[in-house]
């Protein structure tokens, strides 16, 4: 069960690493610029589909395998990502879902600014903090522990005053 496929993760990975590298472009000539564009250029599969996967995996959507059927969730839905073992739990407003996957791999594929992962066992959907005490957040009645090594990404991806 998985929530977007490897091949839709590397595109994003790749299409990242590539905005970054666009501000390096700049200071070539226009005809090594010229080179390095033909060389990413998309593949005749993405000319004939209308663009490349990495605009799929942009989307505010992803989909799930819940009872032999791949439902679409929103992103906005998701609360919070907890690590159970070899699988991991999904709490959204719809319900609970347990898939097997890693932290990681979760982290990557919901490569999105509003998820931050606040400690080992947990990654949140920032949109849904109820509230922050001391090393703990509160989403859904739900007390999350925030470790020593997270805390500081969890405060710059958040509007505090």
């Amino acid at each position: 069960m998985e929530v977007t496929s490897n091949a839709q993760a590397a595109t994003l990975l790749s299409s990242l690493h590539l905005r970054r590298s666009d501000l390096a472009l700049e200071k070539l000539n226009e005809e090594d610029r010229n080179k390095v564009y033909k060389a990413v250029a998309p593949t005749p599969v993405q000319r004939r589909s209308g663009g490349s996967s990495a605009n799929a995996a942009l989307s505010n959507e992803v989909f799930m395998k819940v009872d032999n059927r791949l439902v679409r969730f929103s992103l906005d839905e998701f609360l919070y990502l907890e690590n159970v073992g070899d699988y991991v739990s999904i709490k959204t407003t719809k319900g609970s879902y347990v898939i097997h996957a890693t932290m990681k791999a979760m982290e990557i594929k919901l490569a999105h600014p509003s998820f931050v992962k606040v400690h080992r066992s947990f990654i949140i959907n920032t949109s849904k903090i109820a509230y922050i005490e001391d090393n703990s957040i509160v989403i859904d009645k739900k007390l999350i522990p925030i470790s020593r090594a997270h805390k500081a990404e969890l405060l710059e991806k958040l509007n505090v005053l």
